[in-house]
């Protein structure tokens, strides 16, 4: 199926599985924003996350004022605003850290001797540091914006958030996943669709475990003061600074790729 028509097919089995879910704010703002970069194509356009997160805001607090002082759909929209500016180029950077380069170099060279035993395990090691890479990146650029949130809300510095979010982001990929799909085949087979059911039911016991586990570590869950809104408004103008600091950059990187070829 041509992308251009994927909001057809893909907003009504997300408004579905919106209101099954409890049409919580976070769902809600998600739903909403999906379907917006969906249609993106439809109207020329192509899909961009700042816009879209833009147009969701907007059109979710149209709907739903009383939204704009919710705890919880103020953390959704912060937090998917540090993952649209910050993943990118924070997972550039990781990369860099964990030298994905190298050990794409390395499996490689093993394909070009024809050793494929070889080649397969520098490629699963390349998928797995790659993939480590990614996720702390993620990790990273919700927890930076988070900081703020957490300290007003619940006077809580939370380090430890940056490691459970190691579990807790591929965990809660797969507990949207199978509900989805246990919804879906629920109209077909009760058995199969409580199966689905069984495996979301345990990655979100995980994800409580990942959590309450990390939180008992010493230091990774502080009680501190609880931020002024003052120190919230700088903190975010520190975070909108570096966010166009980041910005510049890469586009400065690559304005000058030519000079590499």
């Amino acid at each position: 199926m041509p992308r251009f028509y994927w909001g057809f097919f893909l907003a009504p089995l997300l408004v579905v599985y919106t209101v099954i879910s409890g049409a919580c704010p976070s769902a809600i703002r998600a739903c909403i924003m999906a379907i917006v970069l969906f249609f993106a194509p439809l109207f020329g356009r192509r899909p961009n996350g700042v816009a879209a997160l833009a147009l969701t805001a907007l059109i979710v607090h149209l709907i739903k004022p009383a939204l704009i002082v919710d705890a919880g759909s103020l953390f959704s929209f912060t937090v998917m605003l540090g993952l649209v500016l910050f993943v990118q180029p924070f997972s550039v950077q990781m990369r860099r850290v964990f030298q994905c380069a190298w050990f794409d170099q390395r499996s490689l060279l093993y394909q070009s001797a024809g050793n494929r035993l070889c080649f397969w395990l520098w490629r699963t090691l390349y998928w797995l540091v790659r993939y480590v890479s990614d996720v702390l990146a993620v990790s990273l650029a919700a927890w930076l914006v988070s900081v703020p949130l957490t300290a007003y809300y619940f006077g809580r510095l939370t380090p430890g958030g940056l490691f459970a979010n190691l579990v807790i982001t591929p965990a809660s990929f797969i507990v949207v996943v199978a509900g989805c799909v246990g919804m879906a085949v629920s109209y077909f087979s009760l058995t199969v669709a409580a199966f689905f059911n069984q495996i979301a039911g345990a990655f979100t016991q995980i994800m409580v475990w990942s959590a309450e586990g990390t939180a008992a570590c010493p230091g990774m869950n502080l009680e501190i003061a609880r931020w002024s809104p003052v120190q919230v408004a700088l903190y975010f103008t520190a975070v909108i600074l570096f966010a166009f600091l980041v910005r510049s950059r890469r586009k400065n990187a690559r304005g000058l790729e030519w000079l590499g070829q």
